[in-house]
């Protein structure tokens, strides 16, 4: 996504807590980040693809806020689709849906 080769209109998301934060602000290594809105009980971030694909790896990258220092998220779920209806958890050695964790000691 840094690079540029998704575009914005490819990066969606549930909801934005306004137009300084919006979803494809979720790049790596830039000065604006996505936030979802405090209401959304279930924020989600999409990247849609142009042709299936098969992902290596994942990054996420944290922000630093003046106020409260650095924010990150602690866990999150990863679902892909073909059809954009019917999402499919990313599964771990088949045991189940499986949260994925940061460990930042």
């Amino acid at each position: 996504m840094q690079s540029q080769i998704i575009t914005d209109d490819q990066i969606t998301s549930s909801s934005s807590l306004d137009d300084t934060t919006l979803p494809h602000f979720a790049r790596l290594l830039n000065d604006k980040h996505w936030t979802p809105h405090p209401e959304d009980d279930a924020p989600w971030l999409q990247i849609s693809f142009d042709e299936q694909m098969i992902l290596s790896g994942l990054v996420v990258e944290g922000i630093k806020s003046l106020e409260l220092g650095w924010i990150w998220l602690d866990e999150f779920y990863l679902m892909y689709s073909n059809d954009l209806i019917q999402w499919t958890p990313y599964v771990y050695f088949e045991h189940g849906e499986k949260v994925l964790s940061f460990n930042f000691t």
